[in-house]
């Protein structure tokens, strides 16, 4: 999906990415992304940077990435959004991270 809710208000693409979770649960869904909210937990991310693969993993993996590692390009664009923001996007990936513990 090319991003299905870029256009709709945040109550609606709530509505539409919980349906899209429960729906498509047991399928792959592979998504083009610029809110990074709606991304934020899936299992797994590959972030591109002028069309190459610049990282891949886990977003909670990418995000724990520190600055001993300059190619954290997932971070530091969460991180361009506020500390607040990037608090809280840490806790829900880290949500997903042990939820799904088994499958990685």
């Amino acid at each position: 999906m090319d991003e299905a809710t870029s256009n709709i208000d945040t109550k609606t693409d709530a509505l539409i990415q919980k349906l899209i979770r429960e729906k498509f649960q047991n399928s792959t869904v592979m998504t083009i992304a610029h809110r990074l909210n709606t991304i934020i937990d899936y299992d797994k991310i590959l972030f591109l940077k002028e069309g190459t693969i610049a990282e891949d993993g886990h977003p909670y993996t990418l995000m724990c990435k520190d600055s001993l590692e300059p190619d954290s390009h997932f971070r530091s664009l969460i991180l361009e959004s506020g500390e607040e923001f990037f608090k809280e996007m840490l806790g829900r990936a880290k949500e997903s991270f042990d939820r799904n513990q088994n499958y990685f």
